[in-house]
Formats: structure tokens, C-alpha cells, sequence
């Protein structure tokens, strides 16, 4: 802000008392009245051109100061650019501030215009005196002038790197939002194949624990036969010897059937 104060204006010296270049000696008088540095905007209430007297150049050089103030008050707004504080309501203060000065550039560049053009309705002498005037003015102004181009421009371009890093945040953030919901879905997939693979071995583990119940109670019945069995082979031997005595017997018994057939065919043919 300072520096943009300090600097001494060469028209600063038109209009002075004993200066050439303002005639009357006017005082000097400024087209916005008493409006603080520190103020974003300003209503403009100069005069036109054709309404100015001998302290045109006066005019003028108070425009060019007004120029250059809102220019430092410009550069103050501009410093919070890519800070915490940047946001809707600082580009809503960058851009009327530009706006601001742009309508007194415009202001000032019609003045210029407007008194060169009045140059060779002048006698000779006084067309030389204002035209050093005018020089000394435009060389001041297109100095601020240059100074706002600068100033528009590293804003912008300081404007657009903080959206750019911003951006790259917002990106990065996004970026590592997905890689957790990715592993979060990675994680939920591997639970749920481990709950899946636990089932799995939970019914192979019963399915195990019921093939041996089985088999347990097939060696049980194979257990059971084999004591039955053993229990009753001594029934078997004793029917096996019955049997054996009944074949002893039924011999023996066709034996003398057949001895009786015979005696009795014998008794037959005697008598």
C-alpha cells in the first residue's frame, strides 16, 4: 500500500503555485472528495472536461491519485488471494475494485483526449505550456496504469495457482476417498469369503463328525453280529450233531426195513 503512495508523481508539480502549467493558481481540488484509502469503491462526481476551468490539470492530477490509491487498495485485496480467507467474498471485492478502476482509467484517458484535442485552439505559448503539462500527467498515469496491468496479471495468475492447488487437493482427497472405499470393499469382499469359507468348513466338519457317527455304529452292528454269532454256534454244533445222529439213525432205521422186507419176502415163498 505504501509503496504505491510514496511515489512521488511528476504531475505533482503542474498547477503549484509559480508553475507554468496552472493558470490562476487555482487550488488544488479533488474530483472525490474525502474518501479514505482504506474504502473499496469510490463514486466518481468529476466534472466533464468542458465544465473544467484553468485548474483542469488539478483535476486530473487528483484523478491519478485517486487511481493510484484504489490501485493500493487493490493490492491489499489482492494479497489474500490463495489464502484461508479466499473465497466468493474476495472475488466479489477483487472484481468491483478492477471494475473501480477500470471506470477511472477510462475517466482519466478522456480527460487526456479531451485537453489534447483543445491544444491547437490555444495560442502558441500556452498550447506549449499545457502540452509539457499533458506529457508529465499521461507519463504518470500509464506508470500506475502499468503498475494495475502488472498487478491484474499476478493476481490472475496467482488466483488460478491456488485453484489449481485446490484443485490437486480436492483431486488428492478424492484420490484417497476412493483407495478407502476400495479397501473397505476389499476388506467387506475378504470377510465375506472367509464367513463363506468358514461355512464351508463348518458343514465339511459336521458332515465328517456324522460319516463317523456311521461308521461307528456300522462297527457296532458288525460287533453285535460277530457276539451273536458266537453266542449261538454252539446251537449250530449241537443241531449240526442232531442232524448227524438223524442221518445215523435214518440208516439204521432203512437198514432194517430193508432186513424186514426181505424177511418177509422169505416168509412169503415157504409157505
Amino acid at each position: 500500500h505504501e509503496q504505491y503512495l510514496s511515489i512521488k508523481m511528476s504531475f505533482q508539480d503542474v498547477g503549484k503555485p509559480g508553475s507554468s502549467n496552472r493558470r490562476g493558481g487555482a487550488p488544488l481540488r479533488s474530483g472525490f472528495g474525502e474518501q479514505s484509502p482504506s474504502n473499496s469503491g469510490f463514486k466518481s462526481d468529476l466534472p466533464e472536461v468542458s465544465e473544467l476551468d484553468g485548474g483542469v490539470f488539478a483535476h486530473i492530477g487528483d484523478s491519478i491519485l485517486q487511481y493510484q490509491r484504489n490501485l493500493a487498495i487493490l493490492q491489499n485485496i489482492a494479497k489474500s488471494v490463495g489464502t484461508k480467507t479466499d473465497g466468493a467474498v474476495l472475488d466479489t471485492q477483487l472484481r468491483v475494485q478492477i471494475d473501480v478502476i477500470k471506470q477511472l482509467g477510462s475517466r482519466i484517458e478522456k480527460q487526456l483526449n479531451e485537453q489534447e484535442k483543445n491544444l491547437p485552439t490555444l495560442s502558441r505559448t500556452e498550447a506549449a505550456k499545457n502540452r509539457a503539462g499533458l506529457v508529465k500527467l499521461r507519463r504518470d498515469y500509464q506508470h500506475v496504469q502499468s503498475r494495475f496491468k502488472n498487478l491484474c496479471l499476478t493476481t490472475k495468475q496467482k488466483k488460478e495457482f491456488a485453484i489449481a492447488q485446490q484443485r490437486e487437493k480436492t483431486e488428492q482427497v478424492e484420490s484417497r476417498n476412493a483407495e478407502s472405499e476400495s479397501l473397505k470393499l476389499q476388506i467387506q469382499q475378504q470377510i465375506e469369503q472367509d464367513k463363506v469359507a468358514e461355512q464351508i468348513m463348518k458343514e465339511r466338519h459336521e458332515e465328517i463328525i456324522q460319516i463317523n457317527q456311521g461308521m461307528r455304529q456300522v462297527n457296532d452292528i458288525y460287533k453285535d453280529l460277530a457276539n451273536i454269532v458266537g453266542s449261538q454256534q454252539e446251537d449250530i454244533d449241537q443241531i449240526d450233531n442232531q442232524m448227524e445222529e438223524s442221518k445215523e439213525h435214518a440208516a439204521a432205521g432203512l437198514k432194517q426195513v430193508e432186513e424186514a422186507n426181505i424177511k418177509a419176502d422169505q416168509n412169503c415163498v415157504i409157505s
